[in-house]
């Protein structure tokens, strides 16, 4: 079997506080499924990770620094119907043998509706300050290699 590689376009959908009033700015990006997608999220703020709109069901999550992070998802995974993840930031816990960081990664596998799985990795800062947006958006429907800012 050949190996190949997948291109998957996020579209980032970004809410902040008066979002409504707010116009999106294109920012060219195309990220490759093998390379990671950066995602900050806030104190006191949850950022949500959508795979809504192509309809891909998340299979498994893995989180590399649970001691910073959490996360649930819109559905119980074992139902097969989780289409998006919810991640927060908790005060750092401390876990025997575990290693901690303000940055670690997040593994999402998802199936898509022909049956196909896919991985997606991701890069999740620990964020300071006013928040950017708060839901990241995996889309096939936005031009591709575009992310939208709102």
């Amino acid at each position: 079997m050949k190996p190949f590689s997948v291109l998957f376009t996020l579209s980032i959908v970004l809410l902040a506080p008066g979002f409504a009033q707010a116009h999106p700015r294109p920012i060219r990006t195309v990220a490759p499924i093998s390379r990671a997608i950066a995602i900050k999220v806030w104190a006191g703020r949850i950022t949500a990770i959508d795979f809504s709109r192509t309809n891909q069901k998340i299979t498994s999550v893995v989180l590399a620094d649970p001691s910073r992070l959490v996360y649930t998802l819109d559905t119980p995974i074992t139902s097969g119907q989780a289409l998006t993840l919810f991640l927060r930031q908790i005060e750092p816990l401390k876990f025997p043998g575990v290693t901690s960081s303000k940055q670690t990664n997040l593994l999402i596998k998802t199936i898509d509706p022909q049956g196909k799985p896919q991985l997606h990795s991701f890069e999740i800062a620990i964020a300071t300050g006013t928040p950017e947006y708060s839901i990241v958006e995996a889309s096939r429907t936005v031009p591709q290699g575009w992310i939208h800012r709102r």
